[in-house]
């Protein structure tokens, strides 16, 4: 589930193929860093249980 999301990610930003590019890559790999621990609660959580939002006041590793 993790891996199918993670693939699915780049349907929504169109400018990561540019992979050439040193700034884009490096954009698109903060932006997996930043998604991963709501990726990973998403796809861990059994689907009869609600999800939770990432909280704001935590850390990114208090997050995760």
């Amino acid at each position: 589930m993790m891996m199918s999301t993670i693939a699915a990610l780049s349907t929504f930003y169109h400018d990561a193929k540019d992979i050439f590019s040193a700034e884009s890559r490096k954009k698109q790999t903060y932006r997996l860093i930043g998604k991963m621990p709501t990726i990973a609660a998403f796809s861990y959580r059994p689907p009869w249980e609600c999800p939770s939002s990432p909280d704001n006041d935590l850390s990114y590793t208090g997050n995760f």
